[in-house]
């Protein structure tokens, strides 16, 4: 009814009624309707015979009664009855499916999503990792380098140079090069006993087990706490840590710590520090580390393979510490190492571990 069409768009101030594949239209909220008129006129029964009368045509009464009731046209009428509803069970399902496609496409879009995003996760731990081995070796070649192995690199420069311009027979070329190769091989056993005797190491390090029995803000700085702990000496020790930003207070107190005792006492903000906290480090977290279990204050901390004496204090002008703290680290399984191997307590089982940091530095 093109007629009655045109009628509702201009009373519902529409310019164009537009059919979706649904057969709806709906209003957006709020929108305007204009002036609302009867769509239909009721028909009186002289104007309903008026129009009988007019398009009637030839056709008998009898003819129109057969015609009602014919069996075939009530079976037309059944068939059409079932086609729409077939046609409306068929919509409705293609409609469901649609959604269905539409919410498995999301589901498996945030599912990629979240792979990648672990993937990234893992990736970025992994170059992480790669750039403390990296920065690890860098540390100990400059630590080697002053032990004097840079020697034993330039000596096996000269070597391959040298056996580049040998002329002679196999035998003395082979002669040549195992001469060489024996003295670099006694020269490294030479470096290797000094590095463990007089050499810088962790042997030179007094690291204990510290029970942290009170800490409190420091009164002139807003980052730092002031701690008392015990390192089983008769009294406690005055220490002053950074950790206002990474540890709360009432998780300092009461708990057993990792020190360095024989550091050269230092004034922090007015107030003299007697050791020094061990904590895995990164830019955004800090973790003291933990001994194991059964370890009590005083405990002596080692490394297996660098045993020795430390010293009573640390000389600042041979920066000791300085030297030995690229080669701390905290593994992958949370222990704490020196060269890669795990600290432990004298006389007892189990190592030192960071909570939940992996792969950092101890500082």
């Amino acid at each position: 009814m093109p007629e009655i069409s045109t009628t509702i768009c201009k009373q519902l101030q529409l310019e164009k009624l537009v059919f979706c594949s649904s057969f709806q239209f709906l209003l957006k909220p709020g929108h305007r309707i204009g002036q609302v008129t009867t769509l239909f006129v009721k028909f009186e029964k002289e104007t309903v015979e008026q129009f009988r009368k007019m398009f009637a045509g030839f056709q008998t009464n009898s003819k129109v009664a057969n015609v009602k009731k014919s069996p075939s046209s009530g079976k037309n009428i059944c068939k059409a009855v079932k086609g729409s509803q077939k046609y409306c069970e068929m919509f409705a399902e293609i409609e469901e499916t649609r959604h269905r496609i539409s919410a498995l496409k999301l589901f498996l879009t945030q599912r990629a999503k979240r792979r990648l995003a672990a993937e990234n996760e893992e990736l970025q731990k992994h170059l992480e990792k790669l750039k403390l081995d990296y920065q690890i070796l860098m540390d100990r070649r400059e630590l080697y380098s002053k032990l004097g192995l840079n020697t034993v690199s330039n000596e096996n420069i000269s070597l391959e140079n040298s056996n580049e311009k040998f002329t002679t027979t196999k035998d003395v070329v082979k002669d040549k090069k195992e001469k060489p190769k024996k003295k670099v091989a006694e020269k490294m056993d030479k470096v290797t006993a000094s590095d463990q005797k007089n050499a810088v190491n962790i042997s030179s390090l007094d690291i204990r087990v510290g029970l942290i029995k009170k800490a409190v803000k420091h009164p002139q700085a807003d980052t730092l706490y002031v701690e008392e702990v015990d390192v089983g000496e008769d009294g406690v020790r005055t220490v002053v840590s950074g950790l206002v930003n990474f540890i709360p207070l009432e998780k300092m107190q009461n708990r057993f710590a990792v020190l360095l005792c024989n550091l050269k006492p230092a004034k922090m903000r007015g107030v003299e520090s007697q050791a020094m906290v061990l904590c895995a480090s990164t830019k955004d977290a800090v973790e003291i580390l933990e001994p194991p279990e059964g370890a009590v204050p005083g405990d002596r901390i080692f490394c297996p393979g660098y045993e020795g004496t430390p010293e009573a204090q640390l000389n600042p002008k041979k920066k000791i510490w300085e030297s030995v703290q690229p080669l701390l680290l905290v593994n992958a399984d949370g222990q704490a190492c020196y060269a890669n191997k795990p600290l432990r307590i004298v006389g007892k089982e189990g190592c030192l571990t960071a909570p939940t940091l992996r792969s950092v530095p101890i500082k």
